[in-house]
């Protein structure tokens, strides 16, 4: 009894440090997604809306976006942002990086990010939300 007392012991210690471990892995990693994607997103909001331009959006666009979506999509949108005038100033984006894994030995993680953008455009201030999706590799 005694002997599975102990098996049992080390089996939690085991766990319970394999999780703190996880954790301090996925905060830390989560710290430095955080500051890249605010980086990217700043300079490709910067970047596409000054002018608001396609191909600065499909230089940034993943294969899978370009896929699913047509030019006249892409195309009717930016008529109706250009209808808002060029960012006259960009505030900034805010938010956080989330990472979401499924336990199944086909699945892989994805990352999710959630942006809050503001910007001045001649006829007000605008603000988006913007939801970045991207496989994580191991």
């Amino acid at each position: 009894m005694r002997l599975v007392l102990q098996a049992l012991g080390v089996c939690m210690l085991v766990i319970v440090v394999a999780a703190a471990s996880g954790l301090l892995v996925l905060t830390h990693e989560g710290t430095a997604l955080d500051s890249e994607s605010k980086a990217f997103v700043d300079r490709a909001v910067v970047a596409i809306a000054s002018g608001w331009s396609q191909e600065q959006l499909l230089s940034r666009a993943s294969p899978e976006f370009r896929a699913t979506t047509s030019s006249s999509q892409i195309s009717g949108l930016f008529e109706t942002l250009s209808l808002l005038g060029a960012m006259v100033e960009y505030q900034g984006a805010t938010g956080e990086a989330k990472i979401s894994y499924m336990i199944l030995p086909c699945s892989s993680g994805h990352l999710v990010e959630r942006k809050m953008l503001r910007g001045d455009l001649p006829r007000g201030t605008g603000r988006l939300r913007a939801f970045i999706f991207s496989a994580v590799t191991a």
